[in-house]
């Protein structure tokens, strides 16, 4: 339907240009005392295309026309247009087959790498314990996560703790 509505506007438009300040009819030749001649080769058929083409919407990449693709998971694209689909930055993911125009926030307390495609690829961040892909919590006082993953936090040792909940180190 997009197409069929730009397609009249192309139309509208050309005849606007080929008749504006000329006095000539659609399809007649101009005289020698016309004001205007209408274009028969170059801006016509260049405005024509232009107003005929159809760009790709957000998360689709590809020349125009019928010739757009879906982003793949963990790309997006968040505008129309022929340029290509982006990575989802870090901390974030976008599924198969989602034609993102966006990516998706990973859960509270965790994190993910550039171009991730699923939930559970969002693992929890160091001084912070879950399950992948779920919202992480903090390691309490007393407990401490050095790296990032599912693994339960650690307990300082007897006689130590930590100042504040999420610690990284003892």
């Amino acid at each position: 339907r997009k197409s069929a509505v730009k397609a009249c506007v192309a139309l509208i438009a050309l005849l606007s240009i080929a008749t504006s300040g000329g006095g000539f009819s659609v399809g007649a030749q101009p005289s020698a005392g016309d004001k205007a001649v209408p274009p028969r080769h170059g801006i016509g058929r260049r405005l024509l295309r232009r107003l005929l083409t159809t760009d790709c919407g957000p998360g689709y990449t590809g020349p125009g026309d019928s010739d757009c693709t879906p982003c793949e998971a963990g790309e997006y694209k968040p505008s129309s247009g022929s340029s290509a689909c982006l990575p989802c930055p870090p901390g974030n993911y976008s599924s198969v087959d989602s034609a993102a125009s966006s990516c998706v926030v990973c859960p509270t307390g965790s994190t993910s790498d550039a171009g991730s495609q699923n939930a559970t690829e969002c693992t929890c961040m160091e001084g912070h314990t879950g399950e992948d892909g779920e919202i992480c919590s903090q390691c309490t006082i007393g407990e401490y996560k050095a790296e990032n993953g599912s693994a339960p936090c650690d307990a300082c040792p007897d006689n130590s703790a930590t100042q504040d909940a999420g610690a990284t180190a003892m």
